[in-house]
């Protein structure tokens, strides 16, 4: 077993460093008091990378966890960032189906939850009087709702050279 607790990690190679983090996952899982599970925030980000970086399966994770109301996550306002997030990076992937790309997944089940999620949001924004007690909410939040923006912006423009 290797013990990283004499080095800083920076200092290791990257072999133990690699070695180091599968440890410490294997040590969180086996932790009764830890809750280790993939999280829609994160996988959605994700998929903002470059096809070859992302995780097998990212794609079908948060399509899967979309919930029949348009969302992901809990079913409080506690949904709003995983939703802006899935939403966004899900409008992402539609416009570079616009723009001749290829995406990992079926365009249509992403264009679909997509706009399943902002029909949501549109919903949910309007009504919303108080934001989740959350960290840095306060700019999670705007940052989301800007990046979608942009994307559909986007995919007007890609749709009036059509």
């Amino acid at each position: 077993m290797f013990d990283s607790s004499t080095l800083p990690v920076h200092s290791l190679p990257p072999s133990q460093i690699e070695l180091a983090a599968q440890q410490l996952i294997q040590e969180s899982m086996n932790d009764p008091w830890s809750d280790i599970s993939p999280a829609v925030y994160d996988t959605a980000r994700v998929l903002l990378l470059p096809r070859s970086l992302q995780p097998k399966g990212s794609l079908d994770f948060l399509l899967r966890k979309q919930k029949e109301d348009g969302s992901w996550g809990s079913p409080d306002a506690y949904c709003l960032v995983p939703t802006l997030a899935a939403t966004a990076s899900l409008l992402d992937l539609t416009l570079k189906v616009a723009r001749g790309e290829e995406i990992t997944g079926d365009a249509s089940d992403v264009s679909l939850a997509a706009w399943r999620g902002l029909d949501f949001l549109a919903h949910t924004l309007r009504d919303l009087t108080e934001l989740p007690d959350l960290v840095a909410i306060e700019l999670i939040l705007p940052a989301l709702v800007e990046e979608i923006e942009n994307t559909l912006a986007g995919l007007a423009d890609v749709t009036n050279q059509v």
